[in-house]
């Protein structure tokens, strides 16, 4: 397996190869951000007035859905549709090393042939990871990273047409397989980006660009190797 260096080498070159490619394919989560960094600017202005409140925000409706258990999930479900789709992506074209995109490829994830498959991995991990929460946080993120490769996994799969004989649990069960040995590995990787998103926050936001399309690189890199590796 690639070292941590290796793998965001293969990430920059992928992204400066094409950095037009690499925004516009990661333009709406860049958005996300910078949409959050404006709101957090605005707060701390607030905040040194001696107000702290959004006075555009209905205070009661926001507390509602925060505490609104079923629509927390389902947010999440969305955005980790939505995000996978990027991923792949993003996998194609670091597997291809040429690949346009069109504004329809933001939503690959909602596409026929994955959506359902994708709503199902992400109810399977979610009951999975829930419940070894619930016993020790620990597990719980144990979990997580064995989890973690499924989604990939399906993809490729389903690109494959190797579907037919796989239950969903199937694609759950081999990304653990995957990632033993490997879990802490990518804990780390992903630990060494803590730099630059500590960044993203300083610049509320306007870092995001670089790093947002750069990470995404390096989660895909990762994977693609790790596959290699045991093929």
């Amino acid at each position: 397996m690639p070292t941590r260096r290796v793998l965001k080498k293969q990430a920059k070159a992928l992204i400066l190869s094409n950095y037009g490619k690499a925004l516009k394919l990661n333009i709406l989560p860049v958005l996300g951000i910078l949409l959050f960094g404006f709101i957090l600017g605005i707060g701390l202005i607030y905040w040194v007035d001696g107000q702290i409140y959004f006075s555009a925000v209905d205070e009661n409706t926001t507390s509602n859905l925060t505490d609104n258990f079923f629509a927390r999930v389902m947010i999440k479900l969305v955005i980790t549709m939505f995000m996978t789709g990027i991923m792949y992506q993003m996998l194609d074209w670091f597997r291809s090393g040429n690949k346009d995109f069109k504004f329809k490829d933001l939503f690959t994830g909602f596409r026929h042939k994955y959506v359902f498959g994708l709503f199902v991995l992400y109810c399977i991990q979610f009951i999975f990871i829930t419940l070894w929460t619930f016993a020790l946080i620990i597990p719980g993120i144990i979990k997580r990273y064995s989890y973690s490769q499924s989604y990939y996994i399906y993809k490729d799969c389903v690109d494959n047409d190797q579907t037919s004989t796989n239950s969903f649990a199937d694609y759950v069960t081999m990304s653990r397989q995957l990632m033993d040995g490997h879990k802490a590995e990518l804990f780390i990787l992903e630990l060494s980006f803590i730099g630059w998103f500590i960044l993203v926050l300083l610049t509320f936001g306007l870092a995001s660009f670089w790093v947002i399309p750069y990470y995404n690189a390096t989660m895909v890199a990762y994977y693609d190797n790790l596959r290699k590796e045991t093929i």
